[in-house]
C-alpha cells in the first residue's frame, strides 16, 4: 500500500513537529494517529474489495461510514485544542504600619519596610508607613493548537461520496442504492508456473450485469499479456513468459462506463522442466512405462497419432516438485520392426515444453533354449515354465529382469554351466548372493541388459575360470567375485563406473586387468589379494584422473602398480574431456615433473598430487573452482603455480611443505576476490610464500563488475594498497577483506553491497574517509576497528545494525551521522572514539548495547531516543567531557557503570519509568551536584561484588538527590538509598 506507507509518514511528520516538548502531547498524538492509520487501512481495503456505500454520517469527531458488506469505518478530523486559562491575579501588597508619637525629640524618620522609626523625645509624631503595590494579573495562557488529520476534504453528491486525504490522493464509492457493483473472476490461481519462452490461456468474466465494460491487461518483468473478447462479459487471456525467465505479474483491469471499477494481479512463477531422460529402451512385451521428471508447471501428454495404437496414457500428475507419466505399452507383435516415437509435454495453449523418446525392441523369435547343464535347466523350468512343457523358451526368458539371491537353492553346489544366462535379454540385476557359494560353476554369460551385479553375486564360485561384464553394466557391488580363485581372466565393460570394496577381493590367479575409462570410483581393497597381478592397466588418463579411491590411492594391497598403460609417468597433460581430478590420482607419482590441468577440470580433488617428488610447476585452467586439501602436500620441489580465473576456494594445507615454492599467481583480479580459503588464513601456504595477483604488488585497487563477492580475508596485509574501488555487482565484503591494508587512504563502495563483513576494514590505519551507499543493511563486527584517521562518517538510513567494536578506537573520528532506520548500536561499536565530539542517535534506535559510547572523552551531550529501554553495562562510562545526559521515559533499567567516571556531568534526571539502578552507574562523576529521581517508588539499587551500595559515590561534595516531596521518607528507608539519607531532598515535579 504505497499510498498508506506515505500517508502514515506525512502524518507522522505533521505530530512530530507540531508537538511541543511536553511528552504528553507527543504520546497523545501517537495514540490518535493510530486510530486514523486503523481507519486508513480500512479504507484502502474498502476501496480494494470494490465495495459501495450505504451511508455517511457526520459526527463531531469525523464521519462515520456504513458499507454494502456491514462494515463501518469512523474517520477522523483534527480538533482545536482548548484554550489556555487566565494567569491568577497578583497579591496586593501589605500596608507599613503607623508610626509611634516620639518623645520630646525630633520628628523620627519612618523605618525600612514601613516600622516605626525609635522613639525620640518630644518629637512629632511619626508619618504613616506607605501601602504596598498591587501585585500584577497573570499572562493569559496561548490557546491549544490543532489536532492531525489524514482527512482533508469529503465530497458527497446523490451518486457517490469522495474522500480526499492531505496527500493530495483520494478515494471514491458509489452509492449501493445507485451503482451496481462491478467485478472479475479469473480462471486462474496466483502463483501459476510458466516455462520461459512459452504461453498459457486463462479465462476472465465480468460480474455485476455489465455489459459495456472493457478489459485490459499489462504485465511486467518481460511477461506480456493479450486478451481475446468471447462475449460482452467473458474472455481469454494469453499470458507469453519472456525468454530469459523469470518471476512476474500480471494486472487485468475492467472499467465500466460509468466509471466502475475492477483490478484482478496475478503472480507468475518461472517453470521448470528438469531431469526429463531423452531416450526410454524398452523390451518387446506389455508393460508399463513411469517417467519421472521436476517441474513445477502444469502439462498435456501429447503421443503422436502413428503411435497411439501401442502408447497410452494410464495416468499423469503434477505437483510442485516432482512429475511423474505412467504410460501404457503395448506388446510389439511377432514379425513386426522395432519402433519409437517422440511425446511431447505440451502447456495449454499447444507449446512443447520437454520432449522424450521411447525406442521398443522387436519380438525375438520364440525358440526353446537348449541347457548344457541339467541341473540349471530344472531350476529355471520350475521357475520361468509358463506353458507347463517342462521346456524354457526364449521368449519366457526375456521376461526375466531380475535374479533372486541364491538362485540355485539346493543345487548350487552340483552347477557347473550357466552360459544360457546369456537369452535372458531383459534381466537388469543380479541380486545380491544370486550365485553365492556355486563352487563348481565353471563358465557364466551375462546378458548385455544387466546394469547392476550386486553384492556378493558371484562370492565363493571357486571354479569360475573367466568372467565378461558386458556393456551395460555400470555398478559391481561389494564382493561381487571375492575368492573367485580360478579366475584368470576379467573382462570389464566400458559402461562400468563403480568397483565397490573387495568386488575382486582374492581372484588370486589374475595376472593383469584393463580398467576402462568410465570408472569413477574404486573401493577399498577391490583388487587385494591378487598375488598373481602384476599391473592393472588403463587406456585413457582422462578417465584415470576421474577415479575416487576409497582411503588409500592404491587398492591394491600386494603391492602391484596401478599404471596409465604401465608407463612410469613423467609429463601429464590432462585431456579437455576430463571435469575433474579424483582424490590421490597421482598420489606419490615420483617421476612426475610438469602437470597442466584444462579448462574442463573443476576440481582437484584432496591428496592429487601428494608427494609428486619431481614436480617443479603447476597450471592450474581457468574451469578449477576448488582445489581439495593436500592436494599439492610435499611437493617438495614445486617452484611456482599459475591458477585459473574462476577458483573459489582453496582448502586445508593444499601447498603446505611445498619448501621451494616463490609465489602461486592467479590471473584474475575478479577470481581472487572469491577465494574462499580454510581456517581463517589468507595465505594457505604456511610455509612463507605469497599469494599474488600476477606477481604485482597492488596499489589501484578496482574490483571488476561481475564478482558478487569479496572473500575472507582477499586483501589483507596488502601493505601497498592506497585505493579501492567495489563495484555494484558485489553485494558482500568477506572476513577481514582488507585487514591490515595500512596505506588504504580511500575506498568507494557502490550501490549494491549489503553488508559489509567483520573485520573488512580493520587496522587500516591511514583510511581517512569512507562513503557508506545506501544499499547497505549491516555493518558487522569491527568493520573499522583501528581506522585511526578516519574523521568522519554517515551511516545511512537501511542499516539496521551497526555490530560490536564496529569503530572501536577511531582515535580522530569527531562526527558520526546515524540516519533513521538503526535500530542496534553494538557492543563497543563506537568505544575509545576520543576525539568524538557529537553524534545524533534517531529514534529509530532500541538497542545501545555494553560499551557502546565509553572512552568518548570529547563527547559533551548525548540524548537517548525513546524506545530505549535499558542503558546498558559502561554504555557511556568515562565520556570525561560529558556535560548532559538526555534519559527518556521508556528506560527501565540503568545497569552498571553505564555513567561511571563522566567526571564533567553535573546534573542528571531519572524518568519516574526507571525500576532498576544497578552498581556505580553514576560513581566517580565528580562534578555531578543534582541527580533528580522522578519516581514515587524508589527503584531498587543493587550493590557491586562487596556488598556495597556504590550507586552514586563520589560525586560531588555538595551533591543533592532530588525525589518526590511525598516519597523523601521512603527513599531515606530503602536499600541503597538509605546510604544517601543526608542528601535526599524533597522536589515537586
Amino acid at each position: 500500500m504505497k499510498r498508506l506507507s506515505t500517508l502514515i509518514a506525512f502524518v507522522m511528520a505533521i505530530v512530530v513537529s507540531s508537538c511541543s516538548y511536553d511528552d504528553t502531547n507527543v504520546v497523545n498524538s501517537i495514540k490518535n494517529l493510530q486510530n486514523r492509520v486503523s481507519a486508513l487501512e480500512e479504507l484502502q481495503n474498502a476501496s480494494d474489495k470494490g465495495l459501495l456505500i450505504e451511508s455517511v454520517t457526520e459526527t463531531d469527531e469525523g464521519y462515520i461510514v456504513k458499507f454494502s458488506d456491514g462494515s463501518e469505518i469512523t474517520l477522523y478530523h483534527g480538533r482545536d485544542g482548548a484554550d489556555g486559562k487566565d494567569g491568577a491575579d497578583g497579591k496586593d501588597g501589605e500596608d507599613g504600619a503607623d508610626g509611634k508619637d516620639g518623645v520630646d525629640g525630633a520628628d523620627g524618620k519612618d523605618g525600612a519596610d514601613g516600622k516605626d522609626g525609635a522613639d525620640g523625645k518630644d518629637g512629632v509624631d511619626g508619618v504613616d508607613g506607605k501601602d504596598g503595590v498591587d501585585g500584577k494579573d497573570g499572562v493569559d495562557g496561548k490557546d491549544g493548537e490543532n489536532g492531525t488529520s489524514i482527512l482533508e476534504d469529503i465530497v458527497i453528491t446523490d451518486e457517490k461520496v469522495t474522500f480526499y486525504l492531505v496527500d493530495g490522493s483520494s478515494f471514491t464509492f458509489y452509492f449501493s442504492d445507485k451503482k451496481e457493483p462491478i467485478g472479475i473472476t479469473l480462471d486462474i490461481e496466483s502463483g501459476t508456473a510458466c516455462k520461459a519462452g512459452t504461453s498459457l490461456e486463462f479465462d476472465y468474466t465480468i460480474t455485476g450485469g455489465y455489459t459495456d465494460a472493457e478489459v485490459e491487461c499489462f504485465g511486467n518483468g518481460g511477461w506480456s499479456a493479450d486478451i481475446t473478447v468471447v462475449s460482452s462479459n467473458t474472455g481469454t487471456i494469453k499470458v507469453i513468459a519472456p525468454d530469459d525467465g523469470g518471476n512476474g505479474k500480471v494486472v487485468v483491469l475492467a472499467v465500466s462506463a460509468t466509471g466502475g471499477t475492477a483490478m484482478k494481479s496475478i503472480r507468475f512463477d518461472e517453470g521448470v522442466i528438469e531431469n526429463v531422460v531423452d531416450l526410454y529402451e524398452i523390451g518387446w512385451e506389455s508393460n508399463t512405462l513411469e517417467v519421472e521428471f521436476r517441474t513445477n508447471l502444469e502439462y498435456d501428454v501429447r503421443i503422436p497419432a502413428e503411435a497411439q495404437s501401442w502408447i497410452s496414457v494410464i495416468e499423469t500428475r503434477a505437483t510442485v516438485r516432482n512429475a511423474a507419466i505412467t504410460l501404457a505399452i503395448a506388446e510389439n507383435p511377432t514379425g513386426e520392426p522395432a519402433r519409437s516415437a517422440i511425446i511431447d509435454l505440451t502447456s495449454n495453449t499447444g507449446d512443447t515444453l520437454s520432449s522424450f523418446e521411447i525406442s521398443q525392441e522387436l519380438q525375438p523369435v520364440d525358440e526353446l533354449i537348449v541347457f548344457a547343464d541339467n541341473n540349471v535347466k530344472a531350476v529355471c523350468v520350475k521357475k520361468y515354465d509358463k506353458n507347463g512343457d517342462g521346456e524354457l523358451s526364449i521368449s519366457e526368458a526375456a521376461k526375466v529382469t531380475g535374479l533372486s539371491s541364491n538362485f540355485f537353492g539346493e543345487y548350487k553346489a552340483v552347477v557347473q554351466s550357466f552360459d544360457e544366462l546369456q537369452y535372458f535379454i531383459n534381466l537388469k540385476s543380479i541380486a545380491s548372493n544370486a550365485f553365492y557359494g556355486c563352487n563348481s560353476l565353471t563358465s557364466v554369460i551375462i546378458p548385455e541388459s544387466v546394469t547392476t551385479i550386486g553384492d556378493d553375486a558371484f562370492s565363493g564360485c571357486s571354479s569360475l575360470t573367466s568372467i565378461t561384464i558386458p556393456d551395460s553394466v555400470t555398478k559391481i557391488g561389494s564382493s561381487a567375485f571375492s575368492g573367485c580363485k580360478s579366475l584368470t581372466s576379467v573382462t570389464l565393460g566400458n559402461s562400468v563406473t563403480t568397483i565397490a570394496s573387495y568386488a575382486f577381493n582374492n581372484c588370486s590367479s589374475v595376472t593383469s586387468i584393463n580398467i576402462p575409462d568410465s570408472v569413477t570410483t574404486i573401493g577399498w581393497g577391490a583388487f587385494a589379494d591378487w598375488w598373481s597381478l602384476t599391473s592393472v592397466h588403463i587406456s585413457d588418463i582422462a578417465a584415470w584422473c576421474g577415479i575416487s579411491f576409497s582411503k588409500q590411492a592404491n587398492p591394491l594391497s600386494n603391492g602391484a602398480g596401478l599404471y596409465i598403460n604401465n608407463e612410469l609417468v613423467r609429463a601429464i597433460t590432462i585431456p579437455d574431456s576430463v571435469t575433474s581430478i579424483g582424490e590421490r590420482a597421482f598420489y606419490d607419482y615420483n617421476h612426475l615433473t610438469s602437470i597442466t590441468i584444462p579448462d574442463s577440470v573443476t576440481k582437484i580433488g584432496s591428496r592429487a598430487f601428494y608427494s609428486c617428488d619431481d614436480l617443479t610447476s603447476v597450471t592450474i585452467g581457468n574451469g578449477v573452482t576448488t582445489i581439495g586439501e593436500y592436494a599439492f602436500y610435499e611437493c617438495v620441489n614445486l617452484t611456482s603455480v599459475t591458477i585459473g580465473n574462476n577458483i573459489t576456494k582453496i582448502e586445508m594445507y593444499a601447498f603446505d611443505n611445498c619448501s621451494n615454492i616463490k609465489s602461486v599467481y592467479i590471473n584474475d583480479i575478479a577470481a581472487w576476490c572469491n577465494i574462499s580459503f580454510y581456517d581463517s588464513y589468507a595465505n594457505p601456504i604456511y610455509n612463507g610464500a605469497d599469494l599474488y595477483l600476477n606477481n604485482e604488488l597492488v596499489t589501484d585497487l578496482i574490483i571488476p563488475d561481475g564478482v558478487t563477492s569479496i572473500g575472507d580475508y582477499a586483501f589483507n596485509y596488502y601493505s601497498n594498497l592506497t585505493s579501492v574501488t567495489i563495484p555494484n555487482s558485489v553485494t558482500s565484503t568477506g572476513y577481514y577483506a582488507f585487514y591490515e591494508c595500512k596505506n588504504l587512504t580511500s575506498v568507494t563502495i557502490q550501490d549494491g553491497v549489503t553488508s559489509i563483513g567483520s573485520g573488512t576494514f580493520r587496522g587500516c590505519k591511514s583510511l581517512i574517509s569512507i562513503t557508506i551507499p545506501d544499499s547497505i543493511t549491516k555493518i558487522e563486527s569491527k568493520a573499522f576497528y583501528e581506522c585511526e584517521k578516519l574523521t568522519s562518517v554517515t551511516i545511512p538510513g537501511g542499516v539496521t545494525t551497526i555490530g560490536e567494536h564496529a569503530f572501536y578506537t577511531c582515535k580522530n573520528l569527531t562526527s558520526v551521522t546515524i540516519q533513521d532506520g538503526v535500530t542496534t548500536i553494538g557492543w563497543g561499536a563506537f568505544s575509545g572514539c576520543s576525539s568524538l565530539e557529537s553524534i545524533t542517535i534517531p529514534d529509530s534506535v532500541t538497542t545501545i548495547d555494553d560499551n557502546a559510547f565509553s572512552g568518548c572523552k570529547k563527547l559533551t551531550s548525548i540524548i537517548i531516543p525513546y524506545g530505549v529501554t535499558i542503558i546498558h553495562f559502561y554504555s557511556f562510562c568515562h565520556c570525561d567531557n560529558l556535560i548532559s545526559v538526555t534519559i527518556p521515559n521508556s528506560v527501565t533499567t540503568i545497569e552498571s557503570e553505564a555513567f561511571c567516571c563522566c567526571s564533567s556531568l553535573t546534573s542528571v534526571t531519572i524518568p519516574d519509568s526507571v525500576t532498576k539502578i544497578e552498581s556505580k552507574v553514576f560513581s566517580y562523576c565528580s562534578s555531578l551536584t543534582n541527580v533528580y529521581c522522578e519516581a514515587i517508588i524508589p527503584p531498587a539499587i543493587e550493590y557491586d561484588y562487596d556488598n556495597k551500595w556504590i550507586a552514586f559515590d563520589k560525586n560531588a561534595s555538595d551533591r543533592k538527590i532530588y525525589v518526590p516531596a511525598e516519597s523523601v521518607e521512603a527513599y531515606k528507608a530503602a536499600v541503597g538509598w538509605k546510604d544517601y539519607a543526608d542528601v535526599i531532598v524533597g522536589y515537586d515535579f
